[in-house]
């Protein structure tokens, strides 16, 4: 079964993404800040990461940061990351984009949304 992370402060974010993708056969992990997924991405090898950008004690992008070039994340440096948002910025786009992101998903998102883009990343 494919994992996926979803990181977001919003309890009802996580519900919607972890309802959509258990239906659809993913197994969900979940965190509120970029500080709890870095307890599970340490210990999980992980088929997906879609964070928020926006989060309290961590955001999305120091999340991203520290995965992608920290030892402790080893298992999941290649992990394909979708960064969530409200705003897109252009700014803050790019420097996702030049960190690794792969998709950005803008808040609100229709389930099915959610859906197309994990068939898109997760094989």
């Amino acid at each position: 079964m494919k994992k996926i992370l979803t990181v977001d402060d919003s309890l009802t974010i996580r519900m919607v993404i972890r309802r959509t993708l258990t239906q659809a056969g993913y197994e969900v992990l979940e965190a509120a800040n970029g500080e709890e997924a870095l307890k599970i991405i340490e210990n999980t090898e992980l088929n997906l990461i879609i964070s928020d950008f926006n989060m309290p004690v961590m955001d999305g992008l120091e999340l991203m940061k520290r995965v992608k070039t920290g030892a402790p994340y080893k298992l999941n440096r290649f992990t394909p990351f979708v960064m969530l948002t409200a705003v897109m910025a252009e700014s803050l786009k790019k420097q996702a984009t030049e960190m690794g992101a792969l998709a950005y998903l803008v808040k609100p998102f229709r389930p099915e949304q959610v859906l197309e883009m994990v068939a898109k990343l997760v094989p």
